[in-house]
């Protein structure tokens, strides 16, 4: 048998009298799409990043101009202004270290937490008096003793 040689779309191995033994279809590897092209032509990535953090450190730039006459040379060193080097640092420490919580999910997150704890330290009959009205009235009923009349409160969460 001899080595597998492309034949148009195919990979053929013949055997020594040239023969087909095995064809199949050549798929040429993974396929292709923009993201690849955009891996290729900034070194997976590491090339904008390097910029990026330049950028966000302000350093000094200098960008190639094409005169008219085709001739090219350096512009002169610019620096990036402030609010761009701030947006730079930005990007770079959320690509770093994750994209920051929106501060409203923090309180809501610390708000529901209160209102689990509320309702962990209720009583079965507070609970069910709860689940009975479905609002912040529910009517906190204190534990009674023969013959007692019962009190009722309505829920206060600033006595917490």
């Amino acid at each position: 048998m001899s080595e597998m040689k492309k034949e148009g779309p195919f990979a053929v191995i013949r055997d020594s009298e040239g023969r087909i033994v095995h064809r199949q279809l050549d798929k040429g590897g993974p396929r292709k799409n923009w993201r690849q092209y955009a891996r290729l032509m900034t070194n997976d990535g590491m090339d904008m990043f390097e910029k990026m953090v330049s950028i966000a450190k302000g350093e000094a730039f200098q960008t190639t101009i094409t005169l008219p006459t085709g001739e090219k040379m350096l512009s002169e060193p610019m620096i990036p202004p402030l609010s761009v080097q701030k947006e730079a640092a930005k990007d770079v420490f959320e690509l770093l270290h994750g994209k920051a919580v929106a501060a409203t999910e923090v309180v809501k997150a610390e708000e529901e937490a209160k209102e689990l704890e509320r309702v962990r330290a209720m009583s079965d009959d507070e609970l069910y008096r709860l689940l009975e009205r479905g609002t912040e009235e529910a009517v906190i009923v204190e534990a009674l003793e023969a013959g007692d009349e019962v009190e009722q409160y309505a829920y206060d969460p600033s006595e917490e």
